[in-house]
């Protein structure tokens, strides 16, 4: 018998998501959120809800499973400060979330130049995830107690292509890392 493919979608963000997200919210991000700002899951959700210019809700078989946004830094130079609170179910369906972030990220790099904001240098997963995104990171700095590192991504750093999603390496040209690796297809 084949497993059934869940049913997962991208909508807009909205406060009636919170809830669900806020009481499941993986541990990395809660500890990150608590470190950050010394907010509880529901109110870093619902302040990043509130502070973005953009905010979407991902879904899987219509349950809330992960909020994202951006919200603007500056909008004269284009700089918005990308982030992202979910479940464990953006591991259990990590293949579909990689293809859509990906996704994102062009979408957000079409409207912003810069894409930057911290990461708590605890959350080994979200790092990794971002370094595969072709996010740049910073050595370690210590904020509120606890390190982060500056991420940050600029549209002149990726190369859309016909559908193609790549970084370009610091001479310009060609693929580097996996965000290059297997550009172009389609999961």
């Amino acid at each position: 018998m084949k497993k059934r493919r869940p049913d997962i979608r991208v909508v807009p963000a909205s406060a009636e998501h919170i809830g669900t997200i806020a009481k499941r919210m993986r541990r990395q991000d809660r500890d990150e959120v608590m470190a950050a700002s010394g907010k509880m899951p529901r109110e870093a959700l619902e302040f990043s809800l509130l502070k973005s210019t953009i905010a979407y809700t991902g879904t899987v078989d219509g349950r809330p499973e992960v909020m994202f946004g951006a919200g603007d830094i500056n909008i004269l130079n284009g700089i918005a400060a990308p982030w992202l609170l979910g479940t464990k179910a953006v591991e259990r369906h990590h293949v579909a979330f990689l293809r859509h972030s990906v996704e994102w990220r062009d979408q957000l790099l079409r409207r912003y130049s810069i894409l930057r904001n911290f990461v708590d240098d605890r959350n080994h997963v979200s790092i990794r995830w971002l370094r595969w995104l072709g996010f740049t990171l910073s050595d370690p700095v210590m904020m509120n107690g606890h390190a982060f590192r500056l991420f940050e991504l600029r549209s002149t750093d990726v190369r859309f292509d016909h559908g193609a999603h790549s970084r370009l390496n610091p001479s310009g040209g060609g693929r580097t890392g996996a965000a290059g690796a297997g550009a172009g297809k389609r999961v």
